[in-house]
């Protein structure tokens, strides 16, 4: 099994999965595990593909995937990398267990990649260009006058 390691704050497109190539047409395409991913610790997401049985010492296998910033999860520091990183498992069976529970011991999952490959996520930033700004106004002359009532005639006058 091929697994891509998918990190905090991305995730798998659903449906991207595609097959490009194969080395030859004696084993099928690779196809994903359903489901297809599985959460993990610290927020991340393992992808998993099945290797098609068949498969013999220099064959190989080419196919695409997309992943995405999770929606309303926004970065908290523009500047850090972020790789996917991808290595392949295989299960083992017949195992004896003398001292165990059960004789052979149940299927074990080993990881035969001997390095961890790895794949940059680009990070693309939106930029921001302000031009042409145009701004309008309004004035709105505020004018105040007081009036004052004269005690003896009750008649208001403007005073400026």
């Amino acid at each position: 099994m091929i697994i891509i390691r998918i990190p905090k704050g991305f995730e798998y497109v659903v449906g991207s999965f595609t097959p490009l190539h194969k080395s030859a047409n004696y084993f099928a395409n690779p196809s994903l595990v359903v489901p297809a991913t599985k959460p993990i610790g610290n927020e991340e997401t393992e992808l998993s593909i099945k290797i098609p049985s068949g498969m013999k010492g220099n064959d190989y296998i080419e196919y695409t995937i997309q992943v995405k910033q999770k929606a309303n999860t926004p970065l908290t520091n523009c500047s850090d990398i972020r790789k996917l990183q991808y290595y392949t498992t295989d299960k083992v069976d017949g195992i004896a267990c003398p001292s165990g529970p059960s004789n052979p011991c149940p299927s074990i999952t080993v990881e035969t990649t001997a390095r961890r490959g790895e794949v940059l996520i680009p990070l693309e930033r939106a930029d921001l260009n302000i031009k042409n700004v145009l701004l309008y106004f309004r004035c709105r002359k505020i004018i105040k006058k007081k009036l004052q009532f004269n005690t003896p005639s009750k008649t208001p006058q403007l005073l400026r």
